[in-house]
């Protein structure tokens, strides 16, 4: 695994597409203060796009073909939102009502998932175009807080109640949660986020709540 820092405090990271001919790929983060940044994947820099909606208290980010979405807490919302900007292009009701810490992705079906933290969390199936979603399981253990697929469709997350970020696959009919392994990181806040390269190289930032700073890192 590799380490780096910034200190824009982001909580949530999605990989944009890729430039073939450079060795730099774009990472998007949304951070708990409704900012828009991305971030250097070499260096771990984060730099500001621009303010997302006021209040919305954001979760997760990802894409959806050339969209890019996260989830409003405040009015339990998936919001399409400018890359170029990180104003609103569009919001949409899918039925989900929850709270708290965790984080979404898109499958290669363009079929969403999102999930929740905790000790035990929730897992739900989500499709933007009907739009509509299913609860797959309240009761996944533990609770996942960072949620990416790798390009085969395996559902991976991390988990905020471990003392040390633990990587999983996620059943994605039932829920069921499947350790990978322990990285033997500690982490001191909430865990940020989880997103995979198109050539399978997975990230992950951890917060740090006894540093102003967020780690970045490839596991």
């Amino acid at each position: 695994l590799s380490q780096f820092d910034f200190n824009l405090n982001a909580t949530d990271i999605y990989n944009a597409d890729v430039t073939p001919i450079s060795s730099i790929e774009t990472l998007y983060g949304i951070t708990i203060n409704e900012q828009l940044i991305t971030i250097n994947n070499i260096t771990g820099v984060g730099t500001l796009i621009g303010p997302v909606a006021a209040n919305i208290n954001p979760f997760g980010i990802a894409n959806r073909n050339t969209g890019l979405y996260t989830f409003d807490q405040t009015n339990d919302r998936i919001l399409e939102i400018n890359p170029n900007t990180g104003a609103t292009i569009s919001s949409i009701n899918i039925g989900v009502i929850t709270s708290g810490e965790g984080d979404l992705a898109f499958r290669s079906d363009q079929i969403g998932f999102l999930a929740t933290g905790g000790i035990t969390g929730s897992l739900w199936s989500f499709d933007i175009t009907v739009p509509n979603s299913t609860l797959i399981t309240s009761s996944m253990s533990p609770g996942i807080d960072g949620l990416a697929f790798n390009n085969n469709d395996i559902l991976y997350g991390v988990s905020v109640p471990d003392t040390t970020i633990v990587l999983y696959t996620i059943n994605q009919v039932t829920g069921a949660t499947t350790i990978i392994g322990d990285s033997g990181l500690e982490h001191f806040g909430s865990v940020g986020a989880l997103a995979f390269s198109t050539n399978g190289t997975l990230y992950t930032i951890i917060e740090n709540n006894l540093n102003p700073k967020d780690y970045l890192y490839t596991l």
